[in-house]
């Protein structure tokens, strides 16, 4: 494969609110929609786990949520509403729907708003490392005293593991995203702000989410422990729990193909 870029396009679409978001659109057959994680851009999913879907039979939708990437400023505060209407004006650009939703992080809170908010636009439910909207989840152990003593060192030492080999891979992660556009450093304070202004889904929208959905979360997780998976798939009728030995939140790039394979057979099954 000479790179996913010529199995599709590329577009910005502007919100009702006027927020410039840009997304692509790649490859043919159902549609695997992206939601990255809190200050993170489309580049969260490496080309490999991307390329492997569109592989699989797969088309994919990334984007950049507002203020990272290539999208625009926010425009001031906003909700998590705010950021799952984002999305739904994204789905409507690209004319897919419904679309098999696949969410990290932070971004497993838009899954639940929007199959919540607008079923009719959601084929599947795929969370990695993903927040669930049980309060009783909690956070990792010591994470906010970390991000309180140096916030890009705590932040890049509760993204990997205890590796010295996955810390490096995480500096040149970040580095990369600087790379495509300028680096919001803001984005991330921003996003979680949004994720606890306003209205945002309680643990009772996981009762009435009827699509199958797939849970897949590391066991080395320091920013969302074990308990955030096991609440999403406790709650959610019909979904699959997956724990990955050795995964910490940021995905390892020695994972990354059996989360496609993971992902791949989820989206295929569910039809």
């Amino acid at each position: 494969m000479k790179g996913s870029e010529i199995y599709g396009w590329r577009m910005f679409t502007e919100t009702a609110g006027e927020v410039a978001l840009w997304w692509e659109l790649l490859g043919t057959g159902p549609t695997v929609f992206l939601v990255p994680g809190r200050g993170d851009s489309s580049d969260l999913f490496p080309a490999r786990f991307t390329d492997r879907l569109i592989a699989g039979g797969c088309s994919v939708v990334r984007y950049d949520p507002r203020d990272t990437g290539l999208s625009g400023p926010g425009g001031g505060r906003y909700t998590l509403s705010d950021l799952t209407d984002d999305a739904d004006a994204v789905i409507a650009a690209t004319g897919a729907g419904p679309v098999h939703l696949v969410g990290v992080s932070m971004g497993g809170m838009t899954l639940v708003d929007l199959a919540d908010r607008r079923s009719d636009l959601v084929a599947s439910l795929t969370f990695i490392a993903a927040m669930s909207p049980d309060p009783e989840a909690g956070m990792g152990e010591d994470f906010f005293a970390a991000l309180e003593a140096d916030p890009v060192d705590g932040m890049l030492r509760a993204m990997a593991t205890t590796e010295a080999s996955d810390r490096a891979w995480v500096e040149a992660e970040f580095a990369r995203a600087a790379e495509r556009a300028e680096p919001r450093p803001d984005a991330v304070a921003i996003h979680q702000d949004a994720a606890f202004r306003g209205s945002r889904p309680s643990v009772d929208c996981l009762a009435r989410i009827e699509v199958s959905a797939l849970v897949v979360h590391g066991d080395l997780d320091r920013v969302l422990p074990l308990r955030h998976a096991e609440s999403l798939a406790a709650g959610i009728a019909d979904a699959e729990l997956v724990v990955v030995s050795g995964m910490g939140h940021l995905p390892q790039p020695s994972v990354w193909d059996e989360l496609a394979d993971r992902t791949l057979a989820h989206v295929l099954n569910a039809g």
